[in-house]
């Protein structure tokens, strides 16, 4: 079964950048546990975002969401994260008209709130939500890897 996990957001731009640094530490983190999960970054929109997904079995998304409860992590639906972001083609709108035509993973999207954009440090409240991140998704393949064992 082939995994990929995107970390997405512009580390130029405080929080929004969160989902990057996570996946950076990911990579360190999963080198010699797993090595069937290629992990990317982008900085691009939907449209990039699904080229790099599509053709793998499973797939994770990385990223920062508006909303009032800063560092809160959550799994969105893809309806919910079409709602939240405003990356330059929707993501969301992206893979639900691709899946019609090519292959795209089953998808898990974690999601990190933020309460602002803009150039700068990440914020001590994001921070804190790394650790709660890195945790859901090592919970998420060791879930994944159970269940295509069995």
């Amino acid at each position: 079964m082939s995994k990929v996990i995107v970390g997405v957001g512009n580390p130029l731009l405080g929080n929004d950048g969160i989902g990057i640094i996570i996946a950076d530490m990911l990579r360190d983190m999963f080198k010699d546990i797993y090595d069937d999960i290629k992990i990317e970054s982008s900085m691009g929109g939907g449209i990039e975002i699904c080229e790099m997904i599509a053709g793998f079995d499973f797939a994770i998304i990385i990223d920062a969401y508006m909303g009032e409860n800063e560092g809160n992590v959550r799994e969105l639906s893809i309806d919910e994260y079409e709602g939240r972001v405003s990356h330059d083609v929707n993501f969301a709108s992206a893979y639900n008209n691709l899946k019609n035509y090519i292959k795209m993973p089953e998808l898990r999207i974690i999601g990190i709130e933020i309460s602002d954009v803009d150039f700068g440090e990440i914020s001590e409240e994001v921070k804190k939500a790394i650790p709660v991140v890195l945790n859901k998704i090592e919970g998420i393949m060791r879930e994944e890897n159970a269940c295509r064992e069995s």
